[in-house]
């Protein structure tokens, strides 16, 4: 009789459980997507002050750490020595340090400027298009959309900071995130080395998104 017993209820119980994974499997689907609308509406609707603040904050930290951390006088010393005497480049330091204000200044103008240009490249298509959106609007997305780029700024000077640099050239091996690290510089020739460099894993995502 149990055994009989079981065998009637144990499909029973098999379809309830399966009924159960089921449901269980599409609440969390549900709310993956929920979770991802939100925070796509969290970021859109956010001012895009406070990602221009974040940009001009994170780019200077950057270029900071870059200046004083990872292109130290060793580099330069080591990277020019063979063409230049230690007296000249001790007077180019010299010349470099006491400019450098003028560096950190100019990246905000940098950032609008960049952004402006952008903007105004794909106002073209939406004319085009003759899609309804400001340039108001579409300038701030790009602003937002920029911090795509500040990422791998910052993704790059933390492996500059894990990896001993003896010239600025190094610099070129260090960065895991280009087009010519993926493909390796073996099979890319040497006249399309900058071009695959300036390509990066972070803007092909951007793209692609």
């Amino acid at each position: 009789m149990l055994v009989n017993n079981l065998v009637i209820t144990y499909p029973l119980h098999l379809s309830h459980y399966k009924k159960y994974i089921v449901d269980n499997r599409n609440k969390g689907e549900d709310y993956r997507s929920k979770l991802f609308d939100g925070a796509l509406h969290s970021f859109f609707d956010t001012s895009a002050w406070w990602y221009f603040v974040l940009l001009c904050v994170g780019s200077l930290l950057a270029m900071y750490v870059q200046s004083e951390l990872i292109l130290t006088d060793e580099v330069y010393y080591n990277t020019l020595g063979e063409q230049l005497t230690i007296e000249r480049i001790k007077e180019v330091l010299d010349a470099q340090r006491k400019y450098v204000w003028i560096g950190y200044v100019l990246v905000p103008l940098m950032i609008v400027i960049q952004a402006f240009l952008i903007t105004l490249c794909l106002n073209v298509g939406v004319i085009l298009l003759d899609w309804k959106i400001t340039f108001r609007k579409m300038y701030g997305m790009v602003i937002k959309s920029s911090i795509t780029f500040l990422l791998y700024k910052l993704a790059i000077i933390f492996v500059l900071l894990m990896v001993d640099l003896d010239k600025v050239e190094d610099m070129m091996k260090a960065d895991k995130f280009s087009l010519l690290s993926l493909m390796g510089q073996n099979s890319v020739p040497k006249w399309m080395y900058y071009p695959f460099q300036t390509v990066n894993v972070f803007e092909i995502i951007l793209l692609c998104c």
